[in-house]
């Protein structure tokens, strides 16, 4: 009858240490470091212009602060948003997928473009692992941003039928430089022996000088004025 009490008190206190055990393991593994929060510190510093906080959030903040330096001032963006759009990790390293909208002088829609962020696990702390892709994906090592500015074609003006008012064509322009003429009958037998070249050129239209034949706008199914 005695035997009772002590192994229900010995088996009370097995059950009670792998419950210890237990709840130590949910502890441990509850305060696991994630890598979201280290994504989101540097994509959160580098649209606010932070670019120090950002560089300090990679695995090599000199190379991270040289290069968002450079982008900053080649963007000159007036504002910017850079969102966390899901993170995957495969043991200690990950990816971050992240969107990117940026606000550019002189444009209307902000320049919009998906991105990546590699990550690193470092002394069980999450970090930002550097490469140039991690701004652009299509930037590589020794590349740089730049903006540039590019006129489309000029449209085509139509009268009420559809019919086009304008058209590109080419012209050969023709310079003289007077203190050079040595003998002006040979000159002028020489501009005599392209008849129509000059009458292509149109008034407004300023070709280069060298860049003949040139790509000027004439007036279609008109004469244009002679030179």
């Amino acid at each position: 009858m005695r035997l009772g009490p002590v192994a229900l008190g010995r088996g009370a206190a097995a059950l009670l240490a792998v419950l210890a055990v237990a709840t130590a393991g949910c502890s441990v593994f509850g305060h696991a470091p994630k890598p979201d929060p280290a994504a989101q510190a540097f994509l959160s510093a580098w649209a606010s212009g932070d670019i120090a906080a950002a560089g300090a959030a990679t695995d090599d903040p000199a190379a991270a602060q040289a290069t968002l330096q450079q982008v900053k001032e080649a963007l000159a963006a007036t504002h910017g948003e850079l969102s966390l759009r899901g993170v995957s990790t495969d043991g200690d390293t990950g990816i971050a997928n992240y969107s990117a909208a940026w606000s550019l002088p002189g444009l209307g829609d902000p320049w919009r473009y998906d991105g990546t962020l590699a990550l690193v696990k470092q002394d069980s702390t999450w970090k930002v692992h550097w490469r140039p892709g991690d701004v652009h994906p299509r930037l590589g090592a020794g590349q740089r941003l730049s903006v540039t500015r590019t006129l489309p074609e000029r449209a085509a003006l139509l009268d009420r039928a559809g019919t086009a008012l304008f058209g590109p064509v080419d012209v050969v322009v023709v310079g003289v430089e007077p203190a050079k003429v040595r003998n002006l009958a040979s000159l002028a037998g020489t501009l005599a022996s392209w008849p129509g070249r000059c009458s292509g050129r149109r008034r407004g239209c300023s070709p280069r000088p060298g860049s003949s034949p040139s790509r000027c706008w004439a007036r279609s199914g008109r004469r244009p004025p002679r030179c």
